[in-house]
Order: structure tokens, then sequence, then C-alpha cells
């Protein structure tokens, strides 16, 4: 992995409690036909390493590594990692 995708920070939102409610709801209706079995081989189709896939979206490689590996992500990261791969 290159140490530039790691050191980079979080992004982070400075959002008021009605958005913070607005967006958790979006996300609580949103539906994902994305799962960890689809993830490394849409990476791999693509021709993207796991640091080229966590730069694009904003999850950490750490993170996706963990995904691929069978463990579970919240649903913002697998939204974006979807989103991502889609773009």
């Amino acid at each position: 992995m290159t140490s530039h995708a790691l050191d980079r920070p979080p992004l982070r939102l400075n959002l008021d409690e009605d958005q913070i409610e607005v967006v958790a709801s979006l996300i609580d209706h949103l539906p994902l036909g994305f799962n960890s079995s689809h993830c490394g081989p849409a990476r791999v189709l693509l021709g993207w390493s796991i640091d080229d896939l966590g730069a694009k979206s904003g999850v950490s490689p750490q993170a996706i590594l963990e995904l691929e590996g069978g463990a579970h992500l919240n649903a913002v990261s697998m939204q974006a990692l979807a989103f991502a791969l889609e773009a």
C-alpha cells in the first residue's frame, strides 16, 4: 500500500442536526445490492488496487481489505464503494 493513501485525513462534514437526520433517513432507505462478494471482482475488473479504490471512494484501504475478506462495513462505506466502482 502506498503511504499517501493512508496518510490522508478522513472526510469530515459539518452538518446541523436536521441535515444529519435527513442524511440518516436517506441512508436507511437506500437499496443496496452491492455486497462484499462484489468488491474484489469489480475492483480487479477495473484494474484498481485496494489503494486506488480507497482513494476514489474515501473508504480506508484497511476497511476494503477487511470487506474483501468477508467483514461487514457500515452502509455509508458500502455506498461510497458502490458509487466509486460505478463511476
